[in-house]
């Protein structure tokens, strides 16, 4: 087959919040072709839903789901048929370790793995391997979620369009674990006004809860910035992630499996388009490490139960 051109993913700034609302379904239908045995060629799909070219992306380009040790790669390429030619995109899922075949999805239309913090990897695939979302690459607030592997008897099952663009800006923020809960960061609602929210999402109930995501420790303070490094926990259920803010920088936990948000306010004057120099990786088994170059800062948070608490702050040496 000829290499087709890859769709690049643009890296867009996400706005989120800590802190404090249905979608529609009967969108591309995944096609889904059974999964090889480890070693084989992925079989193809039926010849109305085959792209007509097809290639790998860079491994850079990977989203994993590390519950099963699985990563897949998005790609768009053309189709063919007797009617014409349409665009269709291809999601190819492989193991992780052994880069042995798992299954490939084709959905009608462009779209791309979503990437909610600039310069890291994509993502999209729900840790247990289960599920999978792409966005779409034609504008925010349009997704397509359908279920990856062989057991396609979930109630989660169908695949269908999630089309929020007329409830306002969204943009992909994560999957629960088990991909039945698909949060989403609102940047503005239907009248075009600023809101800075984390949204969940029922797959299962084609449904976009009224209630935002709030934190759930008390906290009321509404506050935004862009994301600039993340972070997982071991069992997939905590998402780390560092927000340059507009007030400080912090540190928004979202626990996927239970609908709760907790933020971390860090010690630091605001730079909100300074979005570079930020880490955030596990120093051992309970403490995360939160460094940035701006700041000369290194911050550590205990997580007890995937909940962190801000520890010490230590200056770095120039």
């Amino acid at each position: 087959m000829r290499a087709t051109p890859i769709l690049a993913i643009p890296l867009i700034a996400i706005a989120a919040a800590c802190g404090g609302t249905s979608g529609e379904a009967g969108g591309p239908v995944a096609a889904t072709v059974a999964a090889p045995s480890a070693g084989t060629t992925a079989a193809p799909a039926p010849a109305a839903t085959v792209p007509t070219t097809t290639t790998a992306m860079p491994k850079g380009e990977w989203a994993f789901a590390p519950g099963v040790h699985l990563k897949g790669t998005a790609n768009v390429g053309g189709l063919t048929t007797d009617g014409g030619s349409k665009t269709v995109t291809r999601l190819f899922v492989v193991d992780s370790v052994s880069e042995a075949n798992h299954s490939v999805q084709y959905v009608d239309g462009a779209w791309q793995l979503p990437v909610p913090v600039g310069g890291e990897a994509p993502e999209g695939l729900a840790w247990n391997g289960r599920r999978a979302v792409l966005a779409s690459t034609d504008g925010p607030s349009r997704f397509v979620t359908f279920p990856l592997g062989r057991d396609m008897s979930s109630t989660n099952a169908a695949s269908h369009e999630i089309d929020l663009s007329k409830r306002g800006t969204f943009a992909f923020d994560a999957l629960s674990t088990d991909g039945n809960w698909l949060y989403l960061a609102q940047s503005t609602d239907a009248t075009g006004k600023r809101v800075d929210l984390i949204r969940a999402y029922d797959i299962a109930r084609d449904e976009l809860l009224a209630d935002p995501v709030v934190d759930k420790t008390g906290g009321t303070e509404a506050m935004s910035g862009t994301p600039v490094a993340r972070e997982f926990s071991p069992d997939g259920n905590g998402v780390y992630t560092v927000y340059e803010g507009a007030e400080h920088p912090f540190v928004h936990a979202l626990l996927t499996d239970n609908r709760i948000s907790v933020c971390i306010d860090l010690d630091g004057a605001p730079a909100p388009t300074a979005t570079g120099g930020w880490t955030i990786a596990w120093k051992d088994a309970s403490t995360l490490s939160v460094t940035s170059d701006r700041l000369r800062r290194r911050f550590e948070l205990q997580v007890t139960d995937n909940f962190p608490t801000l520890t010490s702050t230590e200056e770095l040496k120039a």
